[in-house]
């Protein structure tokens, strides 16, 4: 698509790709902008740049403003005549004590919160961080004498307010009170581990991976990091492997992590790197990990990679077009993981009887060939018998068509594959036979017709048969001239299919 797009350019003389052709690529199909860009200067063509961030603008501003009306209880008139940001302090410290300014309940403001209400509070000052950047919010508690509030989330206002979900548990609250705020400590280290696991992890994919790989979404909770980028393949079991032991490797060397707030155009001549596409003031904040990563981020972190402990991929899938996703765990998440997988075996060493956990595959490998041999032997076994229900019933109740032996049998005892066995005897039992075979198996019925070579040159087709009958149940099917298959709806058709399949021959047979 993009070498169409260069020489649709190079046929009109003007040699550049437009805002909207090259955002369609990116957006849509997945490819990094930074790869548009260096083809097609090798193919001497530009890029309309700027129109293409302008595009990009346009989309996170519309998925931003989709993201608020989603927002049960909130109004974003009730916010607009805020002016001052609250300060946020959680990157030093994990409580404070705060002045409620405001108090929100559906959007509209109140004076004062009752027990057992669901508002939104918003501080001077907080240590709760805001959901952004893929992290998601602080909770924790709010409380003073005689009151306490749950606070389970955390969002940020364009305006620079932070906005407290809470839940009133005891007490009530008035605007202008002070406050003691306190997030939980657990949560808080467990959402850093793995935010600082996110950024060693975009660095090594593009160590294993190539230069090509850029973020394209995140989640970062205190159970798992959520990681999408650009690739257009899936990873190999190897390639998970390497990143593994990579960023294994990072924890365990007890790398220093880094924060600094600067000017943008020195982080930007430091070599750190923006998200794609998102908007940065004068001022940003620098996460630095040993000489592995620099990334522009106002999330939380550890700040050794020591912390982290041990990083663990749960799973990597596709997700679009050129986007894959990375789902992992860091710290306790992966000790919970080990000790349920553990869980898991003593369990099955126990149901297999043996004790020790190493000869478990050699024992599960032995069990798994032997129920197979098990299960081959029963469906000959089976077959066997059918085939000698089959001879007796072809003995007392098959019917004279001319020449031809007419015969309508019905079993349980038999699945697909050993269903087509059985189809092979019954044609090798007489050449004059013309059989319909009903077979229920697992609430699933088949109607089976075979025919004889002597019954197929006098004219009856199994595959017509099968088609015919089939359709005057509700089912459908066919196959060759001397066996074919067809769905039944029900066991109940049997009945039905009877007397037509006597009719159906007789009228068919030359």
């Amino acid at each position: 698509m993009l070498m169409d797009l260069i020489k649709k350019a190079d046929s009109t003389g003007c040699n550049k790709i437009s805002a909207q052709d090259a955002f369609k690529l990116c957006d849509t199909y997945g490819l990094p902008f930074d790869m548009l860009k260096d083809v097609a200067r090798e193919k001497g063509a530009r890029v309309d740049e700027n129109g293409f961030w302008e595009l990009m603008k346009q989309q996170q501003e519309r998925a931003r403003n989709a993201a608020c009306s989603n927002k049960i209880g909130w109004n974003k008139s009730s916010f607009k005549l805020f002016d001052s940001p609250t300060k946020f302090l959680g990157y030093d410290c994990l409580k404070c004590r705060a002045k409620l300014l405001h108090i929100f309940k559906d959007g509209q403001e109140l004076n004062e919160a009752v027990e057992n209400q669901r508002v939104d509070l918003i501080f001077d000052q907080t240590p709760f961080y805001a959901q952004s950047g893929g992290q998601i919010g602080d909770s924790g508690t709010a409380n003073s004498d005689g009151f306490c509030a749950n606070i389970t989330n955390c969002e940020k206002l364009s305006t620079g307010q932070f906005v407290h979900n809470a839940l009133i548990i005891s007490g009530n609250v008035k605007k202008g009170q002070t406050l003691n705020l306190g997030v939980d400590r657990l949560k808080r280290e467990a959402i850093s581990r793995n935010h600082t696991a996110a950024h060693i992890l975009q660095a090594v994919l593009i160590d294993v991976l190539g230069s090509h790989v850029h973020q394209a979404g995140q989640l970062i909770d205190p159970n798992k990091v959520r990681f999408d980028f650009n690739h257009f393949e899936a990873l190999t079991d190897s390639n998970i492997a390497e990143i593994e032991r990579k960023i294994n490797d990072v924890i365990l060397g007890a790398n220093s992590v880094e924060t600094r707030e600067m000017k943008k155009e020195q982080a930007q001549k430091l070599g750190a790197i923006a998200l794609f596409g998102e908007k940065y003031g004068d001022w940003v904040r620098v996460v630095k990990i040993g000489d592995l990563s620099m990334e522009f981020c106002g999330g939380t972190h550890v700040d050794n990679t020591a912390k982290l402990g041990l990083f663990k991929i749960m799973s990597e899938s596709s997700v679009g077009s050129g986007i894959r996703r990375i789902e992992a765990k860091t710290g306790y998440e992966v000790l919970k993981y080990i000790n349920s997988l553990e869980n898991i075996l003593n369990k099955t060493c126990e149901c297999v009887k043996i004790k020790n956990k190493f000869e478990l595959y050699e024992k599960i490998y032995k069990l798994s060939n032997d129920f197979k041999d098990f299960c081959k032997k029963n469906e000959n076994l089976k077959l066997n018998l059918v085939e000698q229900e089959f001879c007796q019933t072809l003995k007392d109740s098959s019917q004279k068509i001319k020449n031809l032996d007419c015969v309508l049998f019905k079993t349980n005892k038999l699945n697909g594959k050993s269903l087509k066995s059985f189809g092979d005897f019954v044609k090798s039992e007489s050449p004059n036979i013309v059989a319909a075979i009903c077979a229920t198996c697992e609430k699933k019925s088949t109607l089976m017709v075979v025919c004889g070579k002597n019954a197929v040159k006098s004219g009856v087709n199994a595959g017509k048969v099968a088609r015919e009958l089939a359709s005057i149940a509700g089912g459908k099917g066919g196959g060759r001239k001397e066996l074919a298959m067809a769905g039944l709806p029900s066991a109940g058709c049997v009945d039905l299919i009877h007397e037509e399949f006597i009719k159906f021959v007789k009228n068919n047979i030359v």
